[in-house]
């Protein structure tokens, strides 16, 4: 699942909205993560800053529940190895 908010002129807006919902869709896809809201807000603001980007920046953030059983080595196929 993923959100996006937008950069323009130096500022992040609506980011405390949008990592709410973030976080809710998380929780309602049945996402398990140990990121707390203010972890996720030092990231993104960090990303923004090095990017160095001012203007027109549209900054999307992503959470997985991972590979699941995509691995070559699942448990359906580790009973033929």
């Amino acid at each position: 699942m993923f959100d996006t908010c937008n950069v323009m002129n130096g500022k992040v807006y609506g980011l405390d909205m949008h990592l709410d919902r973030f976080l809710i869709s998380a929780t309602k896809a049945q996402i398990h993560h140990s990121y707390s809201k203010d972890e996720i807000e030092e990231v993104v603001l960090k990303t923004i800053a090095a990017s160095e980007t001012e203007h027109g920046c549209v900054v999307r953030m992503y959470l997985t529940a991972g590979r699941g059983d995509y691995s070559i080595f699942s448990e359906q196929l580790e009973r033929f190895i």
